[in-house]
């Protein structure tokens, strides 16, 4: 059964996701993403306090296009789905309450049927009243080969935090929806390279499905990385140990 706590401030809301996993801590036990496994222990064990990201370029970037993505998401698709946001609630699983998600955006489906085929090669539907996870991400990438990672798939962490977020709240669908900068460099007079002033905006959006195969794989593995990830907690073990007995 779904949980849905709700908070009124960030304070609040920072205090209550302590005992439980977020998407991207998930994306940690899984050895994939920003933060290291040894860090996300030591949070969690209270040894030290989680770093605070909020200044860097990319998470500033994040947060101020969050809004203004989902307004775009919601004004183009306004004939597929509704949109709304709960900045400070959480969602879980009464009967598994370690694994939690915020989520950016909740999505409703407006149609009788919706078919999409995700990234994985699977056709997935969704039908009217369901319930989804919208995940939106903003991404810069520097080089041309780095719109590759975006081209019919997401980066690895990304799909484990989805993966996290259809386990938190076991809806049918996620979407992804990404803006992607495209920065471009040029010579000046001087012949010294320059940043572009203007960049090439791509947006995506891609779509995946809880009764996916793949994905069913994908959250398998990612249920068993958060609860060898726990035993570490509750035994009060350092994970390298524990989360490489596990894998072997």
């Amino acid at each position: 059964m779904l949980v849905r706590e709700h908070y009124t401030n960030r304070y609040d809301w920072l205090e209550a996701r302590k005992p439980h996993l977020s998407a991207s801590d998930v994306a940690a036990t899984c050895e994939i993403g920003y933060k290291s496994i040894d860090k996300l222990y030591d949070e969690k064990m209270a040894l030290k306090k989680a770093e605070d990201i909020s200044g860097k370029p990319a998470v500033e970037r994040g947060i101020e296009g969050e809004p203004i993505i989902r307004s775009e998401f919601a004004w183009q698709y306004k004939h597929l789905f509704s949109v709304a946001n709960h900045p400070f609630d959480i969602l879980y699983q009464k009967e598994n309450p370690y694994i939690s998600a915020t989520l950016d955006s909740e999505l409703t489906c407006k149609q009788d049927k919706i078919t999409i085929v995700s990234p994985t090669g699977y056709t997935g539907t969704i039908l009217l009243g369901e319930i989804g996870v919208h995940e939106i991400k903003s991404a810069e990438v520097q080089k041309k080969s780095g719109m590759g990672k975006w081209e019919n798939q997401i980066p690895l962490m990304y799909l484990t935090q989805i993966c996290g977020q259809l386990i938190a709240t076991e809806w049918t669908y996620a979407i992804l929806t990404a803006k992607i900068q495209r920065i471009t460099y040029h010579k000046n007079d001087d012949e010294v390279i320059e940043r572009d002033p203007f960049f090439t905006t791509y947006t995506r959006n891609y779509a995946f499905f809880s009764k996916d195969p793949f994905m069913q794989e994908q959250m398998g593995i990612a249920k068993k990385k958060v609860f060898a990830f726990k035993n570490c907690i509750d035994t009060d073990t350092r994970p390298v140990s524990a989360i490489k007995s596990f894998q072997g």
